[in-house]
């Protein structure tokens, strides 16, 4: 039987690639169940994984190197707007209002004093937030839109539920 690291080494991704990638796009239910086996949210480069499975997976091939390059490519709000389909203005307008879903905050303690960093972006500061200079690496375009997504299905059920208050 393969494992999942075996399909990994032959794309040329990452076990994390397919991760992230399953993460944006939601397999089919009895595929899911195969490849989620001991772990809901993760795929263990050492599972073993059916033939069935495996087909599946290298269908995908082309999807997960395009998902992987824009994964870790440094790119502007204009590109990702581009990418996704959505205009620049809302993109930015959702970045600046959700940012902590977007840019995680760490902390290096390597320095004399802790200094405050967010991991995945460039030319942002919360107080002045997203702009047309602001840069995002290591976060894909499609999880960009997924949380997008997310974000508005959550306003839609808001709005909703106070519409039957």
């Amino acid at each position: 039987m393969k494992k999942i690291s075996d399909i990994a080494d032959e794309l040329g991704i990452y076990i994390k690639t397919i991760n992230d990638f399953f993460s944006v796009v939601e397999p089919p239910l009895h595929l899911k169940r195969q490849l989620f086996q001991k772990n809901p949210t993760y795929i263990g480069g050492y599972q073993e994984i059916k033939d069935e499975v495996y087909s599946y997976l290298k269908s995908f091939e082309n999807e997960f190197r395009e998902f992987k390059a824009d994964h870790y490519r440094e790119k502007s709000v204009q590109e990702i707007s581009s990418k996704i389909n959505i205009p620049e203005h809302e993109v930015i307008t959702i970045l600046n209002t959700h940012w902590q879903k977007f840019f995680p905050l760490y902390i290096d303690l390597n320095s004399s004093k802790p200094i405050f960093k967010y991991e995945n972006v460039i030319n942002f500061d919360p107080s002045t937030g997203v702009n047309h200079s602001t840069r995002i690496f290591n976060l894909s375009s499609y999880k960009i839109l997924k949380i997008i997504r997310d974000i508005e299905i959550f306003d839609t059920i808001k709005k909703q539920s106070s519409d039957i208050l």
